[in-house]
């Protein structure tokens, strides 16, 4: 199947499942919001049997102070969460990505309703990392070790 065929596949799939899909200009793939946020799904050109499902920049960082809780909360999230990966990139902004096996055309659909549901719960097993750390780097002045936080 060519690229711009499995691209349209896709789009087809994320407006079966009620959402509006937009290409995404920088790479082959489309993105679409749901309640949660904005999602994207990018094709690649060399391998037709897996895309990336990615949900890009889902916590916003307000000072360099939160960075260590964002950390210690990917790290927490990627621990917990099979199957997804949280990245935090140097200058803070962060994306938990999917990257399942997409097969035949008939399992799409399918696919991509499990990866957005994976995401929306490794983002809100984040969350509640990031309240648990606060939590404990407000009761806690000084150093923090990772291994004190549940």
């Amino acid at each position: 199947m060519e690229l711009s065929e499995r691209v349209k596949l896709i789009a087809d799939e994320v407006e079966k499942l009620g959402y509006e899909p937009e290409p995404l200009k920088e790479t082959d793939g489309i993105v679409f919001h749901t309640p949660t946020g904005h999602f994207a799904v990018l094709i690649y050109a060399d391998n037709e049997n897996y895309a990336a499902v990615v949900f890009p920049d889902f916590w916003p960082i307000h000072n360099d102070g939160e960075l260590e809780a964002v950390l210690m909360s990917a790290s927490k999230t990627n621990a917990s969460c099979r199957g997804v990966k949280v990245y935090v990139r140097n200058d803070g902004e962060q994306t938990v990505a999917l990257v399942p096996l997409i097969g035949p055309p008939q399992h799409t659909s399918r696919m991509l309703a499990w990866s957005v549901k994976m995401l929306d719960e490794a983002v809100n097993f984040f969350g509640q990392k990031m309240g648990e750390i606060a939590a404990f780097l407000l009761a806690n002045e000084g150093p923090v070790d990772p291994k004190q936080i549940h």
